[in-house]
């Protein structure tokens, strides 16, 4: 019995060949700026208050309590296993340490599997947007299709160029993107100030209570939130330990600041009808 348990305990703490040769194969210059940047692109979708505005005044209660509830426990954890076990493959290479080689294999498969599903889906929001500029693109699902497969070619392309490009590809996009959140504050301040009539009444403290009508919305923001150790799927790639925990506290702090602010533009500006 004992010897058993000290095999399954070997098996679990076995070194996997990717945490020796990742750290000599692959250069150390990913940052603290460069892994913000990743966990932005990661976690922060701008569509995702959208679904969240019909409970009104009541979506950020939502959000602050996705936050402590779930978000933050999984940047607390990841935070610690990754300084701990920075190393490439984040949850598999975790995973096998905790459980064994069976369940890190059933976990990275369920993580790829998550992953192509998630690419067809944002690609799915990109047809989204431009059928916001006009009704009449992509009106037709056959188009709709081809147009995702042409976004799915490209990022298998953009895939294929060197480390270097993409990061810088990834920054600027990621500022970009925090630019037009910032743009959105803006707006939301200046709206009432040039006369214009507020959607939302933010005047009764019992407006931020949740009800049953809209707890459905709780799941939203906790899928919102999905994806904190995603980041530290390159954590062999880091410059150093410090990384890990700087980029994914203050990742966290943009990303929950990101959706509230895009939260209260829409509610100022168009209202729990926006949703």
């Amino acid at each position: 019995m004992a010897s058993t348990v000290l095999q399954r305990q070997h098996r679990r703490e076995k070194v996997l060949p990717s945490e020796d040769y990742v750290p000599k194969a692959m250069p150390h210059r990913l940052g603290t700026f460069a892994m913000t940047m990743t966990f932005l692109m990661v976690m922060f979708f701008i569509n995702n208050p959208v679904a969240t505005v019909g409970a009104g005044v009541a979506a950020f209660t939502y959000w602050i309590i996705g936050a402590l509830a779930f978000f933050l426990p999984c940047i607390i954890a990841t935070a610690q296993l990754g300084t701990t076990f920075p190393h490439e493959g984040s949850l598999y290479n975790w995973t096998q340490k905790a459980l064994g080689s069976f369940w890190s294999f059933f976990v990275g498969v369920s993580f790829w599997v998550a992953g192509i599903l998630g690419m067809v889906g944002s690609a799915g929001i990109a047809v989204t947007f431009l059928q916001g500029l006009n009704s009449t693109w992509l009106a037709e699902a056959r188009l709709q299709g081809v147009f995702i497969v042409f976004i799915l070619i490209l990022s298998a392309i953009l895939s294929l160029q060197r480390f270097r490009m993409l990061q810088m590809l990834v920054n600027m996009t990621t500022l970009l993107m925090l630019f037009v959140i910032a743009l959105l504050g803006l707006a939301a301040f200046i709206w009432p100030l040039t006369g214009h009539h507020v959607a939302t009444s933010f005047t009764r403290a019992s407006d931020l209570a949740i009800q049953p009508g809209n707890y459905v919305l709780f799941s939203t923001v906790i899928l919102a939130y999905l994806g904190a150790n995603v980041s530290m799927t390159m954590g062999s790639e880091i410059t150093d330990r410090k990384v890990v925990t700087r980029h994914l506290f203050r990742g966290g702090i943009l990303v929950l600041a990101s959706y509230l602010i895009v939260t209260l533009a829409l509610l100022i500006v168009q209202g729990p009808h926006a949703a």
